[in-house]
């Protein structure tokens, strides 16, 4: 009778055991984890399509296509017919969003006249009053002159129209001083945000990547939080050290290498080229930024034989040949916006020593019941923050409140880089307007171009390796702004150096 009862059961038991499974298979966490499996698939998928256009065309089938039927990139500066052509860069600060070929006759000069026969010509430089844009940067090669260094800095300083105010730190008597301790105040992080910029890029250079790499990247170096982590840095320095001399002992270290690591570290003690501008307050595209507007840097890129963005004394001239050039698919345009508006990231909250509250703790509650000195009484905590960091405190409350109410606060982009995207590949007709780049009609199709078609290739300005702390905030009392430009063109050029 037991045995008999006992058989309904187990597979009451079993079926309980399936359902379970079952529910287990198709419980909610196990499908939103397979609905993340597949747009991570799909992500991915994506993005190789994107990165590689032809990886879904089979060899064979792309190596028969003929060249007829094949856009080749227009700018190809291995072609003997290139050889000479060389790449002009101008670089501008404007308020107008879009480009004009006004940017080359409204530029006042902002480098000291050097054949100006005044002694004090060269410590007076000339300040940029007039004007919706001025030039930064020109190079004639840029290519050849960023080889060295791929950026430069600048330093925008505003002041009157009478005097350019350009702080010298280096004094420290006050009937010396050139200009106000808030002007000092700004100029002097102006300069510190490019040398820290700089110091920066140089750390991540020398890591190569990896977990020393991102610490570095996450602002402010993490590692220096923890004591593994300092230890880990300076064991994997150290360690990378002796390694390099053991290899380069064994290698017996030509003099060829031994040149290359002293033309290396000569390289690394110069400095980048930094430019300060002095720009008249009143001038608009200053104006424009410090009024919660807007301002863009505009770049121009031209294929140029001979050589005349920086050459040409004439802006008249300079940009007619730019629209001779931009009809003959020579000429790049990129532009990215300098400023943005975000909700206040800036303001910190108040920070507290563990050391002072544990003082604190230790002197309450143990040696006043032991001994008051009538101090006891009047203590405070330290972490009331209220009343030791008073303005701190209420800045903070200030800027969490204008959070909730999604104020937003003006901004000022310190950095910036300059990409030169440029193919080699040879891509079939079908695909061309896949890939990303401009397809243009040739007038007439010869020799690589047989097929009457040719790609350009792509200028792109951003600042996407700037993260939200490291953007200025903007108000009255900012009078100097710090700006890093780099250009990489990812190339080479296949020119004659």
């Amino acid at each position: 009778m037991l045995k008999i009862m006992a058989a309904p059961s187990n597979n009451a038991a079993a079926a309980a055991k399936k359902k379970s499974f079952l529910q287990n298979i198709f419980s909610l966490s196990t499908l939103s984890s397979a609905a993340a499996l597949f747009y991570v698939y799909f992500a991915f998928s994506n993005l190789l399509n994107l990165m590689y256009p032809l990886r879904n065309i089979p060899l064979d089938v792309l190596s028969s296509i003929p060249n007829e039927r094949k856009v080749f990139p227009f700018w190809d500066w291995k072609q003997k017919s290139a050889k000479q052509a060389e790449l002009g860069l101008r670089v501008y600060l404007s308020a107008e969003p879009n480009f004009s070929l006004d940017f080359f006759a409204e530029n006042d000069d902002f480098i000291a006249d050097e054949e100006d026969p005044r002694d004090d010509a060269a410590a007076t430089p000339k300040t940029i009053n007039n004007g919706n844009s001025f030039l930064l940067w020109s190079e004639d090669d840029a290519l050849k002159a960023t080889t060295s260094f791929p950026s430069r800095s600048f330093v925008l300083v505003s002041g009157d129209e009478s005097s350019p105010r350009t702080c010298d730190s280096g004094t420290n008597n006050e009937d010396e001083q050139t200009c106000t301790s808030a002007q000092q105040t700004s100029q002097d992080f102006a300069h510190q945000w490019l040398e820290d910029s700089i110091k920066h890029e140089k750390q991540l250079q020398s890591d190569g990547g990896g977990i020393m790499a991102a610490m570095n990247s996450a602002g402010g170096g993490i590692e220096s939080t923890s004591v593994l982590l300092t230890v880990y840095t300076s064991l994997t320095k150290t360690a990378k050290r002796l390694v390099d001399n053991v290899v380069q002992s064994i290698s017996g270290g030509s003099s060829t290498d031994i040149n290359e690591v002293s033309d290396k570290s000569a390289q690394e003690d110069e400095k980048e080229p930094k430019s300060i501008i002095h720009i008249n307050q009143n001038n608009p595209v200053w104006q424009s930024i410090m009024s919660n507007g807007t301002a863009y840097v505009h770049v121009l890129l031209v294929r140029q034989t001979p050589a005349f963005i920086s050459s040409s004394l004439d802006p008249r001239t300079a940009a007619t040949r730019v629209q001779q050039l931009h009809s003959q698919h020579n000429v790049l345009f990129g532009r990215v916006s300098m400023m943005k508006r975000d909700l206040p990231l800036h303001v910190p909250s108040p920070k507290r020593l563990l050391y002072r509250d544990i003082l604190f703790a230790i002197k309450k509650f143990g040696l006043c019941k032991v001994w008051d000195d009538g101090s006891c009484s009047s203590m405070v905590a330290p972490w009331n923050i209220g009343y030791h960091q008073p303005q701190e405190q209420a800045d903070y409350q200030l800027a969490q409140q204008h959070k909730k109410e999604g104020v937003a606060y003006p901004y000022w982009k310190p950095e910036v880089r300059i990409h030169l995207i440029q193919e080699e590949e040879g891509y079939p007709i079908e695909y061309a307007n896949n890939v990303g780049f401009e397809v243009i009609r040739l007038a007439r199709g010869d020799g690589q171009h047989s097929s009457g078609y040719a790609y350009l290739p792509s200028v792109h300005v951003d600042e996407i390796g700037l993260t939200s702390d490291k953007y200025i905030p903007l108000n009255e009392t900012v009078t100097a702004l710090p700006l890093r430009i780099g250009f990489h063109s990812g190339m080479e050029t296949g020119k004659d150096t």
